[in-house]
């Protein structure tokens, strides 16, 4: 799959992000909503149809919206949800794909006082590049989010999920790759009968492995990542690009 120079490479990827959420149980029925910039439009967006289904994506049927989310081209979307996206990419230039979640361990780490532990390698790769903003209600709080984000590309709403950005679709769905993965093995990792204590990792070995986390993810490996990922998606589900 080509890299996204393009409205219909954009909608390709991230139309094959909605069916790789799918694939891994992470879409919350229809209330699921990722979006892309468009590229050489900067303040348009094609985002996903509201109601469907992360599996029933496909680049023609995602819906092309300015960054207050009004449709350009037809088309509807979930109109409550939408703020925030729009807030985000209007104060996040380089910011060109968001992808935001409801999975059982996001909602949980999310919930939970401490946040996301350093308990694994794969939680240090991107503690230092992960932000906490409190849950407000629904549609409330959209600036103290973007605030509370600031450069970094993870973010935690409280009592809510999980946020990845990027600077392309690969990028953002690598990164919610490793943030929802932290999540899920703080969760299993927290699951044993009480008595049971968490090996620690010395601070300094943290802060390294995190120093390096934020060069290596940035580096272009999640994009190659990406690469081998969409060619399963164009052998089984070749429908995501039509």
């Amino acid at each position: 799959m080509e890299r996204s120079h393009d409205e219909h490479s954009q909608r390709s990827a991230l139309a094959a992000a909605h069916r790789l959420v799918a694939r891994r149980g992470w879409d919350d029925l229809v209330f699921t909503l990722l979006s892309a910039r468009v590229p050489e439009e900067p303040d348009h967006l094609v985002v996903t149809p509201f109601p469907s289904m992360c599996s029933e994506a496909t680049a023609s049927n995602l819906v092309k919206v300015d960054l207050d989310g009004r449709p350009l081209d037809g088309g509807r979307i979930d109109d409550g949800g939408f703020p925030l996206y729009g807030a985000i990419h209007k104060a996040r230039p380089d910011v060109n794909c968001i992808l935001h979640l409801h999975t059982i361990p996001g909602v949980a780490v999310s919930a939970r006082k401490e946040g996301l532990l350093p308990l694994a390698q794969t939680s240090m790769l991107i503690i230092e590049d992960l932000a906490y903003a409190d849950y407000e209600g629904i549609g409330q709080g959209d600036e103290r989010v973007v605030e509370a984000l600031g450069q970094k590309n993870n973010l935690l709403l409280r009592n809510h999920g999980t946020i990845s950005v990027g600077r392309s679709v690969p990028e953002a769905f690598g990164r919610l790759h490793v943030l929802e993965s932290a999540c899920a093995i703080q969760v299993a990792a927290m699951r044993g009968d009480g008595d049971s204590e968490i090996a620690p990792v010395d601070r300094h070995v943290v802060s390294s492995v995190a120093k390096m986390g934020n060069e290596y993810l940035a580096s272009g490996v999640l994009e190659d990542a990406w690469e081998s990922m969409v060619k399963i998606l164009d052998r089984e589900e070749p429908n995501y690009a039509e």
